[in-house]
């Protein structure tokens, strides 16, 4: 089911009679098929799931996510043939991004060995946004409206094809209204039968083949013609104001439905929920997946996660979600999970998903690798999309597989066996006679949502798993780790506001982006005072729903072979105008663009500034740390006001952010100006178009303070577990801006450090730089003298 298409409430109870996720929303059982796209190309009814090809998915739609294709070999192919029906209706929302003939349903049937339009090819004509429709007759209508859609924004769509009609009547409907110039200009235009719809590819007139550049969302087929008054109810409308339903998350349940042994989400980490069985992961990776993020394995023996659990119980079971990439029809097979033999003692559990599509469970029993009940399950799977396998073992009872939801049995009287071997995601130690290598049988793809139970779930209990609801990710700021190549880094959870990157294997420059400026403004580097660049490896795409798309250029941004870190802040969306004189009769003195996450203390201003000015920041209090940079002068530095230095005076100085200076007092920058909760002061040296991000600290949140250093452990309390801490020393030169993470450093002490004001590789400076991660704050433990001096003093800032 298309569970992803859900506003997630983590209290409320489920509203009642919403059909978003519902294949057949007008309950009359011609609703055939619905492509949520939120996750993958499944069909909710599970009849018709699509394959999906070069297809972006988690991207953002109008209904929560879609999908996004690149115009050049997305595609979805359906297995569905409308010719069967009595009469079909296409209802979709896309987002188009321009281009002639962008196909939004086509198919690749051929007549008589030429390769005209397929009959149901729905496509976007003309750069002013007609469209084209071949009818199930082979007729072919247009609109001669030529604006009818609007390039860089959502519009719904519905098609409706009479098949009964000697007339072929087909009409069109956007957003909600029918439009009155679509009419056939061609009777038996020709084409394909098309037994077997695609989306977002389709073959044009002139014997080639085109795709869609835009995204999609809320794909719907029906088997007969929608209406405007079907009995009364405006289904055109219906299907127009759908919006996401909201449902209670389990996600959130440690122990749903029943007592978790072990929980994994594999949101960007390894961790155990229940706190128990921590794993230790080796060469994998996070991206977007079925709840959240997901771990992405990439089919080698050293990619696993070893979750350290040597005993299963004499009852257990293993609910997890897969995306295989393997599937090729050749006789190999892939470990998911695996609790089976290094090579002495009795082998316990092994899985093969196989590269044919096939999968298997194997429970052993009776002593040594011989003796196994097995369950081979009738149902296949491919590349691409998201299933569901959940093991249930009762002992000297049955050995039950779940593949979506869809059981296959094999009893037995046998006990099983036990041994020692750790049960790893990803992976299986298979050194039996005849392997040496661990895991020569590696996991390729994703997985999900691993549970583990000591206990054999019922078949209710199952469909609980099977119909889990994610949580919304409420985060406000979170660091990622990511490998070059891949461009769409998707692990983040939340579109981000800000953005920094930084190359942590090679020497790369710091980059920053904001969703004020765009995607298209490019980067500013903070270990300089160039202005916005955007040249080749110092851009990206665009802001998306879970993270960012990075072209794979050398550069500093998405290099192959390379690894990233990406620290990213949730600001308030889209900028708003705060203008001259609209907080009182004098302030601010002029106009700002701003992007503010009062919740999280944090926002991101524009502004031109002529001379002194006052600049609204749109924030509830006043900024304790102040970052602004010049968005064309390669001379002005990055003047930083932390107001924690100097003695509680920032205001009367700055500190600069592509340098060690220590804090310089002068009135140039700031005007000796405190901020207030309403504005912050510019002086002659911030002049010019500039950008500011600004921060004030947020009980349970964050923290932007100060300490003294004392060359021994030292210890920061907070009132919160940080994740990254970036420190300055800044009574004296000679500090560089030293950056801390619990993703680069997942266990204590912290001894990876990165700098903003240099291009260095992740270093290790030796014991005095190490820091320790605490659940009330940090701490330093050593005498290092850019982060605990005796006698010096440091800036800081923290944050959840």
């Amino acid at each position: 089911m298309a569970l992803g298409k859900r506003l997630i409430n983590t209290g409320a109870a489920a509203a009642a009679a919403c059909t978003t996720d519902s294949t057949d929303p007008f309950g009359d059982l011609n609703g055939v098929a619905l492509y949520s796209l939120d996750y993958d190309a499944s069909d909710a009814s599970g009849s018709y799931d699509g394959t999906p090809t070069d297809v972006t998915f988690g991207v953002g739609g109008q209904i929560n996510y879609g999908a996004r294709f690149n115009g050049s070999s997305s595609k979805i192919i359906t297995g569905l043939d409308l010719t069967s029906f009595n009469s079909a209706s296409l209802s979709v929302w896309i987002y188009w991004e321009g281009g002639d003939f962008n196909p939004i349903f086509g198919g690749n049937n051929t007549v008589g060995g030429t390769t005209t339009i397929n009959r149901f090819t729905t496509a976007i004509a003309n750069s002013g946004g007609r469209l084209d429709y071949i009818s199930k007759r082979g007729d072919f209508f247009r609109s001669s409206n030529m604006s009818l859609f609007n390039t860089n924004t959502w519009n719904h769509i519905v098609i409706t094809d009479d098949f009964t009609s000697s007339s072929t009547a087909s009409k069109v409907y956007v957003n909600g209204t029918q439009d009155t110039n679509f009419a056939r200009v061609a009777t038996s235009y020709g084409g394909a039968a098309n037994t077997n719809l695609y989306i977002g590819q389709g073959r044009t007139n002139n014997n080639g083949q085109a795709y869609l550049t835009g995204s999609l969302d809320q794909v719907r087929i029906f088997n007969r013609v929608l209406s405007t008054d079907n009995n009364g109810v405006d289904e055109i409308a219906t299907l127009y104001a759908e919006q996401a339903c909201v449902y209670t998350a389990t996600t959130t349940d440690n122990d749903y439905p029943t007592t978790n042994l072990a929980y994994y989400k594999l949101d960007n980490s390894a961790e155990d929920e229940k706190g128990s069985y921590d794993g230790t992961e080796s060469n994998i990776e996070y991206r977007f997946g079925r709840y959240g993020q997901a771990a992405k394995f990439p089919a080698l023996a050293s990619s696993y996660i070893d979750t350290g659990i040597t005993s299963l119980g004499s009852d257990f079971s293993l609910s997890f979600w897969f995306n295989p990439d393997y599937i090729d029809g050749s006789s190999g097979y892939r470990a998911p999970l695996g609790k089976y033999y290094s090579g002495s003692g009795d082998a316990e559990l092994l899985l093969t998903f196989n590269d044919n599509g096939t999968v298997a469970t194997y429970v052993y029993y009776g002593g040594g690798v011989s003796s196994n009940v097995s369950s081979v399950h009738p149902n296949t799977v491919s590349n691409g999309n998201w299933y569901h396998y959940c093991i249930t073992w009762e002992n000297g009872v049955q050995l039950k597989t779940y593949l979506n939801n869809v059981a296959a049995t094999t009893t037995t009287s046998q006990t099983k066996n036990t041994n020692t071997v750790p049960l790893y995601i990803g992976a299986l130690d298979n050194r039996a006679a005849g392997y040496s290598t661990f895991n020569s049988y590696a996991w390729s793809g994703f997985i999900d949502q691993v549970r583990l139970f000591s206990s054999a779930l019922t078949s209710s209990q199952v469909t609980e798993l099977y119909n889990e609801k994610s949580e919304v990710d409420t985060s406000n700021f979170k660091a990622v780790l990511y490998e070059g190549a891949a461009s769409y880094v998707s692990n983040v959870g939340f579109q981000p506001d800000l953005l920094w990157v930084k190359g942590r294997t090679f020497a790369s420059n710091n980059r920053l982006f904001d969703s004020v400026r765009g995607a298209s403004a490019g980067s500013l580097k903070a270990n300089g005072t160039d202005a916005e660049a955007t040249a080749s490896g110092q851009r990206i795409a665009s802001f998306e729903a879970n993270g960012f798309i990075a072209p794979s250029e050398a550069g500093d941004i998405n290099q192959s072979g390379q690894d990233f870190v990406a620290w990213n802040w949730k600001g308030g969306g889209d900028a708003v105008n705060i203008g001259v004189n609209s907080i009182t009769g004098s302030t601010p003195s002029i106009a700002s663009d701003v992007s503010a996450n009062t919740a999280a203390g944090f926002s991101i201003v524009t502004m031109n500034n002529a001379s002194v000015s006052t600049v609204g920041h749109g924030l509830s209090q006043a900024p304790e740390l102040i970052i602004w940079k010049s968005l064309t002068s390669n001379a002005n530095y990055w003047q930083v006001l932390a107001q924690a230095a100097n003695g509680g005076n920032g205001h009367l100085g700055r500190l600069a952010l592509q340098r060690t200076d220590a804090f310089l007092t002068v009135s140039s920058v700031w005007n000796n100006t405190q901020p207030t909760s309403t504005v912050f002061t510019l002086g002659v040296s911030c002049t010019g178009s500039g950008v500011a991000y600004c921060w004030h600290s947020v009980a349970g949140y964050s923290k932007i303070g100060a300490y003294a250093g004392n060359s021994s452990t030292n210890k920061i309390t907070l009132d919160f577990a940080p994740s990254w801490v970036m420190i300055k020393l800044y009574d004296v030169a000679g500090g560089n801006w030293f950056i801390y993470d619990n993703k680069r450093n997942p266990t204590n002490p912290a001894d990876l450090q990165l700098e903003a004001d240099t291009s260095a590789i992740d270093t290790d400076h030796g014991t005095v730089y190490e820091l320790n991660f605490l659940s009330d704050g940090f701490e330093l433990q050593g005498a290092g003298g850019a982060v605990n001096f005796s006698g010096r003093n440091y800036l800081y800032m923290a944050f959840k």
